[in-house]
């Protein structure tokens, strides 16, 4: 490995003391996971209870179903009709300017 030119040992130094800390820290953590899982007291271990399926799915009724429907047409017509006037306005520019020309 080439020798690095100009690097300060004293940073090099403190470097290395903040990386050995670091996995320090590291190995400290994966001891206790590792001690977590051989004694069986890790909450994460047990198995996580599905909350959807213990509520009641809720009934819409078939005029509630309707109004929702309906509504969401409406909807999507104004958004058309948005789209089709700003195709319009875009197109009559494109004529305007070729007929200048």
């Amino acid at each position: 490995m080439p020798r690095a030119i100009g690097i300060d040992p004293a940073l090099l130094q403190a470097a290395l003391e903040g990386l050995e800390h670091r996995l320090a820290d590291t190995n400290e953590k994966i001891a206790e996971i590792k001690r977590l899982l051989r004694t069986g007291n890790s909450t994460a271990a047990s198995p996580v209870k599905d909350t959807n399926k213990s509520r009641p799915r809720r009934k819409m009724s078939a005029e509630a179903r309707k109004r929702i429907a309906e509504a969401q047409r409406r909807r999507w017509a104004e958004f058309r009709a948005r789209a089709a006037a700003k195709a319009a306005k875009k197109g009559r520019k494109k004529a305007s300017a070729t007929e200048a020309e």
